[in-house]
């Protein structure tokens, strides 16, 4: 698990999987990498990662400051495009087939 892999879990919002050919994917973001801040605004859980990213505009380059696994500071500049790659949370339903559903 992430949790045995790392020595020192770093406060953020865990990246589990990145779209492949996303522009979070050609510009650096990488699973396993933790969100910390979106344009300076730090983002300690999901909630405040949803906020920051909501007050982003469609086409708007975007700071990301990110950790990655082996505790590696970076800042990645990432262009939105909600049209074709909207941000999407992952959470568990008992309800859905495979358990969970992105909201």
């Amino acid at each position: 698990t992430v949790l045995q892999q790392t020595n020192t879990v770093p406060s953020g919002v865990y990246c589990a999987d990145v779209a492949f050919s996303s522009f979070s994917y050609e510009y650096g973001m990488e699973e396993g990498h933790w969100v910390t801040h979106v344009n300076d605004v730090a983002t300690p859980d999901i909630d405040s990662f949803e906020r920051a990213v909501n007050a982003c505009q469609d086409n708007e380059h975007v700071r990301v400051k990110v950790i990655s696994s082996k505790a590696r500071p970076n800042v990645l500049t990432i262009k939105t495009c909600y049209h074709y790659w909207p941000t999407r949370t992952l959470v568990k339903d008992q309800e859905s087939a495979e358990g969970w559903r992105y909201v």
